[in-house]
């Protein structure tokens, strides 16, 4: 949207709506972050992208009774992704302080993507999976503690800086790459989970049934009643109590009410 030609044509008439990316986080470290962060007429996301939205801890458990109809509520995905977010976060900040020096090859988004994806989730110990996730966060710091000593106050005082922007250690899954989150991390817990609600909804249908044939005429039924995860994720909406979010909605409001 800032490349094309609608660029130059941006104003009261034309807006442009984009992920923010690290651009924002950036803070004008970069041409690209500048516009982002000042132009009036640029919305971004706040969060990394809308992929983050779409993960939205307090939307999954309504995101697996949709895509289950078995509103069985065995994970609390807030509380697992407030962990994960205060496991990821400090080598999240070792990743924004090389993007912000412009050095994108000694720690790129992939390769904190690569250190910091979800293995295979027991659902019913999903701590394990968080236990071997800090190991592999934990060594990866220190090699940069040791190996980059010089940037380590620099680092610390960054925090600060971040949280200023609405970055704190409980809620880092917001603005890390979206995809990455998406794919390698809501996708590893919610499928497991998805997979075990509708294993536990045709149980009760055979359970329930009183013949063979009432229970694969409704087995049919259920399966025709089932959505994929990813679909039902990419269709979420609700975003609930996300401070991102609202601070998107706050601007739009700003704006039309100017426009008015």
């Amino acid at each position: 949207a800032m490349m094309n030609v609608l660029n130059n044509a941006l104003g009261e008439c034309v807006i442009a709506c984009v992920d923010a990316d690290y651009d924002y986080l950036a803070q004008g470290a970069t041409e690209t972050s500048r516009e982002v962060c000042e132009n009036p007429y640029i919305f971004h996301t706040y969060a990394y992208a809308i992929e983050n939205y779409q993960c939205n801890a307090k939307d999954l458990h309504d995101v697996c009774v949709m895509a289950t109809l078995n509103d069985h509520k065995i994970i609390d995905f807030e509380v697992f992704f407030e962990l994960y977010s205060k496991i990821t976060y400090p080598l999240f900040v070792w990743s924004i302080y090389f993007n912000r020096k412009r050095d994108l090859n000694t720690f790129p988004i992939l390769m904190l993507g690569n250190v910091t994806r979800l293995d295979n989730i027991q659902i019913r110990n999903p701590q394990r999976s968080l236990d071997r996730l800090k190991a592999k966060v934990d060594r990866k710091l220190e090699y940069f503690e040791t190996n980059y000593p010089d940037y380590v106050a620099e680092v610390e005082d960054l925090k600060g800086v971040l949280r200023d922007l609405g970055v704190r250690p409980e809620n880092t899954y917001y603005f890390m790459q979206g995809h990455h989150i998406f794919e390698n991390v809501t996708m590893k817990v919610v499928g497991p989970v998805c997979q075990y609600l509708r294993s536990e909804r045709e149980n009760e249908i055979r359970e329930l049934a009183a013949h063979e044939m009432q229970f694969q005429n409704e087995l049919t039924s259920y399966g025709h009643s089932l959505c994929s995860v990813e679909l039902m994720l990419k269709k979420n909406r609700t975003i609930k109590d996300c401070e991102p979010f609202e601070r998107l909605k706050r601007d739009i409001e700003k704006f039309l009410a100017k426009m008015n």
